[in-house]
């Protein structure tokens, strides 16, 4: 039964990334305005789902607590030195762009990203049914930007 949970809130998440059609639809100086909005309700999403939900389980799982915390700050840390190393930059003033590849990039991430994101979901799936449910809310919010 958890196997069939894992399924629908995998589908539900990919039909989720179809709200990008949606704002095709929108203005985009209205899509300007809401955009930081949507970045906070994200990150905000993630946020509380980490650290009210995801957390306090992995503390419960872990004998030593200091070893989890150095856990958390290694994958930080080793974040943010992928972000700079990869980190693409690109042309935000008036003019011409030099053309880069982006669109590889964002394809080999965005594939990486929808992976992590199947683990978390089958694993917290596994863990209970009700962190599973959670964990799926809060990715399917974090899908919206």
């Amino acid at each position: 039964m958890t196997f069939v949970y894992i399924l629908i809130a995998s589908l539900f998440i990919s039909l989720c990334a179809f709200a990008g059609v949606f704002t095709l639809s929108l203005k985009e100086k209205f899509l300007n305005k809401i955009l930081l909005k949507l970045v906070a309700l994200s990150s905000g999403a993630l946020l509380g789902g980490a650290f009210i939900h995801l957390m306090p389980e992995g503390i419960e799982e872990f004998d030593n607590v200091q070893n989890f915390f150095y856990i958390i700050l290694a994958a930080l840390v080793i974040y943010l030195l992928i972000e700079k190393i990869l980190h693409w930059r690109h042309c935000h003033a008036g003019g011409n762009c030099p053309i880069h590849s982006f669109g590889y990039m964002n394809l080999i991430g965005d594939g990486v990203h929808n992976f992590i994101d199947g683990v978390i979901i089958a694993s917290s799936f596994m863990v209970s049914i009700p962190l599973g449910i959670t964990t799926a809310i809060a990715i399917a919010l974090h899908e919206i930007p």
